[in-house]
């Protein structure tokens, strides 16, 4: 008998290795395919979780420079109102001149009686020494921009030389503006001015004491935004 194998027999053995094959590389093709498929969503994953962790990264780095800021800011505001304090104290002026700090800034507060003549804007005599020493200060920080505000009470007031209380409030801040930068050599540049009128009040004007309160120059040192 003999073992040789049939062309039709050898046909369809090779046909059917041939199926097979095709058959294997189908699932090999589908396997390889959900790999890669899955490759591209993981690497999709990763990349999104790396942006948003640089993203954190940079927030952490801003919030920790903005606090460094804030706290250098903050130390910086109190050594120059101790000083300012200490200043006022030696000249035995606490009554009529404050210093308190206020968000990013200090407020210089110096009463009518101690700079002007009531309805005037020329300095008194008495204004020059607190004036010269408050200019030291702005001069020894130069990091401190400085705007001057004139205020009065709410009395009207319409002579000569002011028409209004608006008036009379810019002319002082002018005043204590020229002294700065023509008597202390201070740069213009570091100053800006308002007059206020009687619009920005620390306190009711029902009486004499209350309108001498409000009746002041405001000399504001502010720290740049950090």
């Amino acid at each position: 008998m003999s073992n040789k194998i049939s062309p039709t027999k050898r046909g369809f053995l090779y046909r059917k290795s041939d199926d097979g094959e095709h058959i294997w590389l189908i699932t090999m093709s589908d396997f390889l395919t959900l790999l890669l498929v899955c490759f591209i969503m993981f690497f999709m994953m990763s990349k999104g979780g790396g942006k948003d962790l640089i993203l954190q990264e940079r927030q952490q780095i801003t919030d920790d420079k903005k606090n460094l800021l804030e706290t250098k800011s903050a130390n910086k505001i109190k050594t120059v109102i101790d000083e300012i304090n200490s200043t006022i104290t030696s000249m035995n002026l606490k009554d009529e001149i404050s210093a308190i700090s206020t968000n990013n800034e200090i407020v210089i507060t110096l009463k009518e009686k101690v700079v002007f003549r009531p309805a005037e804007a020329r300095l008194l005599n008495s204004a020059y020494e607190p004036l010269n020493k408050i200019a030291g200060i702005i001069k020894e920080h130069q990091e401190f921009a400085v705007e001057i505000e004139g205020h009065t009470d709410n009395i009207p007031i319409n002579n000569k030389f002011f028409a209004s209380n608006w008036e009379l409030s810019m002319a002082r801040a002018i005043t204590v503006l020229r002294y700065f930068t023509d008597n202390e050599g201070i740069s213009p540049s570091r100053f800006s001015i308002k007059g206020n009128g009687e619009f920005r009040p620390v306190n009711s004007n029902t009486t004499p004491e209350e309108r001498s309160q409000n009746r002041r120059v405001e000399v504001r040192l502010r720290l740049p935004n950090g």
